[in-house]
């Protein structure tokens, strides 16, 4: 009678992939791989103790949380595709081909960091770049335009100057910067140009940030 009542909570452990019945810690496929898709969809780290992964529950895991790449036991280019989309980070343990690369740096330009130097071009630092203009960090200097560093001023909100070359810090470049709403505290102070600092105070920035050569009547009473 023992016996029968064991084999009955198994059952209901093998039907629904539920762990109370069994007094399971959590670790389903230890004991059992016939798990279902909802099982799989609202635990999808339950995959990595699963001894055989069919390509459905695969699938089901990584478009919950495309980071369970790293415990999917055989990648197809679907696969990677799905966690990718899923989150751009999920690159980092993907085969990486050129269009998957396209995809995580379109998602989050930041992805470029994990992208092979093989599968780099020009038209990925500038989707990077356009996406998250943080990503120009990733881009190797040799591949710093001017153009693209201006991409970055306008799509960052963050102090992106440090990564721009000295020598695209051009007036030009500065007036965009401040234009898009960067403080002019961020500019180095040889570099900040009267019309820089007047089209900064024109945009809110304290005069704090202004050289005291530069606070005329003109800058002060804007």
């Amino acid at each position: 009678m023992q016996d029968t009542h064991v084999r009955k909570k198994t059952t209901t452990m093998t039907t629904h992939g539920s762990t109370e019945s069994t007094g399971n810690t959590g670790r389903t496929g230890e004991n059992n791989n016939k798990v279902s898709l909802e099982y799989i969809k609202r635990f999808p780290y339950q995959l990595m103790y699963l001894k055989e992964q069919t390509p459905e529950l695969c699938m089901a895991a990584v478009q919950q949380n495309g980071n369970i790449l790293v415990y999917v036991k055989e990648q197809t280019p679907e696969l990677c595709m799905a966690a990718v989309q899923q989150n751009s980070a999920a690159l980092r343990w993907a085969y990486k081909t050129p269009a998957l690369c396209a995809t995580a740096v379109q998602q989050n330009g930041l992805a470029l960091k994990c992208v092979p130097e093989s599968n780099q071009t020009p038209q990925l630092y500038q989707a990077a770049v356009e996406q998250r203009g943080a990503a120009v960090r990733y881009v190797p200097l040799a591949h710093r335009t001017f153009e693209l560093c201006l991409a970055a001023c306008k799509n960052s909100t963050s102090m992106i100057l440090q990564y721009v070359p000295t020598r695209y810090r051009t007036p030009k470049l500065l007036l965009a910067y401040v234009s898009y709403g960067h403080d002019l505290g961020s500019i180095p102070y040889s570099e900040r140009s009267f019309e820089v600092c007047l089209a900064a105070v024109k945009m809110g920035n304290s005069l704090e940030y202004v050289p005291m050569i530069h606070r005329t009547e003109q800058v002060c009473w804007i």
